[in-house]
Formats: structure tokens, C-alpha cells, sequence
């Protein structure tokens, strides 16, 4: 919610959703449980990312919700999305820490939507609400 100063001083998801056209960003629904553990057995996901090897529907359901309630905390987390389609692709993330005026991106893709260019994009479309809508000075 921007305040008179146009800075965001709280954590909710942006409304409308991040979006270039080619890819959305939304926040996680449950019925994302089943792509995200999907994308889970992929061995580069927790090779490279915090993501459990062993996650399951039921344990995506829980990360999912949990994720949820991070968001007021500042830990925004994003279902990335390629439009027309609804089904997440992939995770992009921020975790703000206002207190030193920095924020840390975070980021997987299912193997699917890897190798043109959506990590980017996400990347540089959610470090562009992070700076516009933040007293953050790095990403």
C-alpha cells in the first residue's frame, strides 16, 4: 500500500499482479501444491535452491501456506506464470530487510520454462516493484 510518498509501507501483494505481458507474477495458490512438488523432483531445484528433494503435494500444500504468512513479515514470494496459461512455472522471491535498505532476491524454474529468458524477466520485473515501491538502495 503506497502512502503519500508513493512508498509501499507494507508487504501485500501488488494489485494488479506483476506482469510484462509474457510472464505474471501472482502470489502461490494451493492448487500450485502439485507443480510445485513436481518441480521439486527435478535434482537441479535442490541442488541449487533451499527446496526439499523430497517434497511432496501435501508438504507443497504446507510450504505454500506458510509462504502466505510470511508475506506481512516481508518475504514476498511469487507463483511466476506464463499467460494465457495459470500454471506456475517457477518461484521468484524477495526478502527485505528495511532496517539496512536491502532486499535479496531469490528464484527456481521448473526445467520446462528454463533456457528463454523467464527467470530474467521475473528477475528484473519484481526488482522494479522491489526499487519503485521501496526505501530499498540494493537487490
Amino acid at each position: 500500500m503506497a502512502g503519500d510518498t508513493g512508498v509501499v509501507t507494507d508487504f501485500d501483494p501488488p494489485d494488479p499482479p506483476l506482469s510484462t505481458g509474457r510472464i505474471l507474477l501472482r502470489p502461490f495458490r494451493v492448487s500450485d501444491a502439485a507443480a510445485v512438488a513436481r518441480a521439486c523432483q527435478d535434482p537441479d531445484i535442490p541442488r541449487f535452491t533451499m527446496m526439499p528433494a523430497s517434497m511432496t503435494e501435501a508438504d507443497a500444500r504446507v510450504w505454500i501456506e506458510q509462504g502466505l504468512e510470511w508475506w506481512p513479515k516481508g518475504v514476498a514470494r511469487f507463483a511466476i506464470t506464463l499467460p494465457p496459461a495459470d500454471d506456475c512455472v517457477g518461484q521468484i522471491g524477495v526478502q527485505f530487510d528495511l532496517a539496512v535498505r536491502r532486499a535479496e532476491a531469490f528464484y527456481w524454474l521448473a526445467a520446462e520454462a528454463r533456457g528463454a529468458g523467464v527467470a530474467s524477466e521475473a528477475l528484473e520485473l519484481v526488482t522494479s516493484w522491489v526499487f519503485d515501491g521501496f526505501d530499498v538502495a540494493r537487490v
